[in-house]
């Protein structure tokens, strides 16, 4: 019986230059949404042009993408509004329904490449720990 050795880091690694491109896009639809005068809008031309460059993201990237996200996802909060509708047929009374505003919908849109490679981006980093904790304790 052959067993085949899967490496997490190149793992993680292949999966986070594989969702590269799609948060690349992602960020040209958002430069589009948030303009060059907001900071939103820089933030969003440098990372994307950190992602551009290829290889890993850096420091200052990783601190950039995570302020992009955070900035995306409180403008998606603030355009968001549920509302409660009353059902007689329903047993727990009725329901609630979420409405968007247009541009929350659009950030909306915009924001899962970015959390799924922001997510990759943290696998990597917890496959690098393991291996440097794996090496410490193997010395």
């Amino acid at each position: 019986m052959t067993s085949t050795y899967c490496d997490p880091l190149e793992t993680a690694l292949l999966r986070f230059f594989d969702l590269r491109n799609a948060a690349t896009a992602a960020l040209a639809a958002l430069s589009k949404l948030a303009g060059d005068s907001d900071a939103l809008g820089r933030r969003v031309l440098r990372l994307r042009s950190a992602l551009q460059a290829g290889g890993m993201l850096d420091a200052a990237a990783e601190v950039e993408l995570t302020l992009v996200l955070e900035t995306v996802e409180a403008r998606i909060a603030a355009g968001t509004q549920q509302h409660f509708v009353s059902d007689e047929h329903c047993v727990s009374g009725g329901g609630y329904i979420t409405h968007l505003s247009r541009d929350a919908e659009q950030f909306s849109t915009a924001v899962l490449p970015l959390q799924q490679l922001q997510a990759a981006w943290q696998d990597v980093q917890t496959a690098r720990e393991t291996e440097r904790a794996l090496a410490q304790l193997r010395s």
